[in-house]
């Protein structure tokens, strides 16, 4: 006789457990009697355990229960996260301004504080007036935003009137804000920009906004104190709002890696104070502007990776102090300026992916501070200059000079400065 035990499984959680260990078959019987004497053998009963019947009668609804239990806990946290966040941000819609547009040249209630006191202001820096009354443009959400704030200021403290340059730094940015999209961008989709926030009056502590110095909002002097806006990475969508010239201290502007499409502003060229442009990695089309001549203080000027056409503007070699000039994968044409080498402090040119055609002009021997030389990728035609033998930093720091001649590539890194 063998040991065997006889087991029972539940289809659910697939639960093996011996019930009763038996020596042999036969003893499954048990001998009984009839009414008249004669013996019956029936098989003997096997008890299921109570866990087994809890499993089979109540298993599948413990699981789900438990599943349910556990999702509506989930969603009440999440959407008691989403509430506070809701609330503690601003709308920047601008369907909640306190009024309405009209088509009379008065385009506000003259009752309403920057109508009051700054609508001349506000008209001055921006570039076309009509702007203003036209409800869809980023000028009119900006003018409304800045009137709904502003009348919660002054409601909390009458006497707190920002000054003139204040309101006009704050229109400015504003203004960039609805221009590119503001409310898609990546800090302010995630719920940690400062931006437009009605606990942030001072924008010196917005998010990429660096100031010369803190400044409480009631000062008079009305020069411009924002230095630098950086908003790299951003998904900054939409066109270059004129107003950002009138940021007359401005040294830096960087909105490379964003998908800002449309042309250069002509009038940037009047941020004489701006030592770095970086551009680069949009979708900028056009021309770029012969104003950017008379940024004489430019040090870097990013352009790459855009849709930018015409030719290179020859104002531009005028700017002794540029030491990076990138403007490869463009759809720039013509010629490289001949008087390219009058921008002495030159240490890196990137033409290369472009329809540049011409020679290369021999005054870049003249930049004895070059080190990196990229001009493949075009049309050019020609020979290489002898010049640029007399260059004794090219491509020995980083063996980067790259020259395409009509269809001959030649990388000159091994040949001309071994």
């Amino acid at each position: 006789m063998t040991d065997r035990s006889i087991f029972t499984k539940h289809s659910l959680f697939d639960i093996y457990e011996p019930v009763e260990s038996l020596p042999d078959s036969d003893n499954l019987l048990e001998e009984q009697s009839d009414d008249k004497g004669n013996e019956m053998a029936f098989p003997t009963q096997i008890y299921p355990s109570k866990k087994q019947e809890f499993c089979k009668n109540y298993g599948w609804k413990f699981f789900y229960g438990i599943l349910g239990c556990t999702f509506m806990t989930l969603l009440i946290v999440y959407i008691t996260t989403w509430a506070r966040i809701r609330n503690e941000r601003p709308n920047p819609q601008v369907d909640s301004a306190p009024f309405s547009p009209t088509n009379s040249p008065t385009m506000w209630e003259k009752g309403d504080p920057l109508s009051r006191y700054y609508l001349d202001d506000i008209r001055d820096i921006t570039n076309d007036p009509a702007t203003l009354n036209d409800i869809l443009s980023p000028q009119y959400k900006a003018v409304s935003w800045l009137n709904n704030s502003l009348g919660l200021s002054l409601r909390k403290n009458p006497d707190n009137l920002p000054s003139s340059r204040v309101m006009k730094e704050k229109y400015i940015l504003v203004t960039l804000f609805y221009s590119t999209a503001g409310p898609l961008w990546n800090n302010y989709i995630k719920g940690g920009s400062r931006w437009l926030s009605q606990f942030e009056d001072d924008v010196c502590t917005w998010d990429g906004i660096l100031c010369q110095q803190s400044r409480p909002l009631l000062e008079d002097n009305d020069s411009s104190i924002i230095f630098s806006i950086s908003l790299p990475r951003n998904n900054l969508r939409g066109t270059l709002p004129n107003e950002l010239s009138a940021l007359e201290g401005l040294r830096s502007l960087m909105l490379f890696s964003n998908g800002i499409t449309g042309s250069i502003p002509e009038s940037y060229g009047s941020l004489k104070d701006l030592i770095s442009l970086e551009l680069y990695e949009n979708k900028l089309a056009g021309n770029i502007p012969e104003s950017f001549g008379d940024l004489v203080n430019l040090d870097r000027l990013y352009l790459s990776d855009n849709e930018l056409s015409g030719s290179i503007p020859h104002t531009l070699t005028s700017l002794s102090r540029m030491k990076i000039l990138w403007m490869s994968n463009n759809k720039l044409s013509s010629s490289i300026p001949a008087d390219l080498g009058d921008m002495t402090s030159l240490r890196d040119i990137r033409m290369n992916g472009n329809s540049l055609t011409g020679e290369i002009p021999s005054s870049i021997g003249k930049l004895n501070n070059l080190e990196i030389l990229h001009l493949n990728e075009n049309t050019l035609t020609g020979g290489i200059p002898t010049a640029l033998r007399s260059l004794a930093n090219l491509g020995k720091k980083f063996f980067m000079i790259y020259i395409h001649i009509a269809t001959l590539y030649v990388d000159m890194s091994s040949k001309f400065c071994s």
